[in-house]
């Protein structure tokens, strides 16, 4: 939400029109209306991404957050679902073992997959381990419900979407693309004129 910021137009300052940021792509996995295909979520990502904002508010208040706007303009796409669903990971192998213990915990985490799998916001979420099992893990793509985002005007205002193309949920079942990439671009690009 704070690209609207980051990108006003240059002759206004910080214009905090988010209608000035539409077009602008970027990553991201899922927004609140994203759905999951896959597997049976922890949450719906409308209820993360409502917990994320309320946090981020009383953050602000409290002064534990440095960036002075509402927690929904702070929230982000790309990174809460994946941390998320990261920790409900580590929790769920936690639970799984019955302990703290991390050698056990981290067998736990190297062996799920596709078809034992941790339950998170994303639904069934597996690691893709790397390096001989020595080299560590990342989150395997396929669990995710998105990958490339773009703001797009709703209304009077922009809301980003998560774009793909038809038939991606193809390769990807949990892909859950919101709205096709926009394309031209609206014009409203003063933040780009700088004279």
């Amino acid at each position: 939400g704070y690209y609207a910021y980051t990108f006003s137009d240059a002759e206004q300052g910080w214009a905090m029109d988010s209608r000035l940021v539409d077009g602008i792509m970027c990553f991201a996995t899922a927004t609140p209306e994203t759905t999951v295909a896959v597997g049976t979520p922890t949450m719906t990502m409308a209820e993360m991404y409502t917990a994320m904002a309320t946090q981020l508010d009383a953050d602000v208040a409290s002064g534990a957050c440095l960036i002075p706007l509402p927690g929904a303009l702070l929230l982000d796409y790309w990174g809460h679902p994946c941390y998320v669903a990261g920790a409900e990971m580590w929790k769920y192998a936690v639970e799984e073992v019955g302990d703290l213990d991390s050698i056990a915990i981290r067998a736990a985490l190297a062996a799920y997959n596709s078809t034992n799998a941790a339950s998170t916001v994303y639904g069934d979420t597996w690691y893709e381990v790397f390096g001989g099992g020595y080299g560590g893990g990342i989150m395997h793509y396929e669990c995710q419900t998105g990958q490339i985002g773009q703001w797009q005007l709703a209304g009077n205002t922009s809301v980003m979407e998560i774009v793909g193309y038809d038939g991606i949920t193809t390769p990807l079942p949990n892909y859950d693309a919101t709205a096709e990439i926009q394309y031209p671009m609206t014009g409203l690009w003063g933040w780009i004129i700088n004279d």
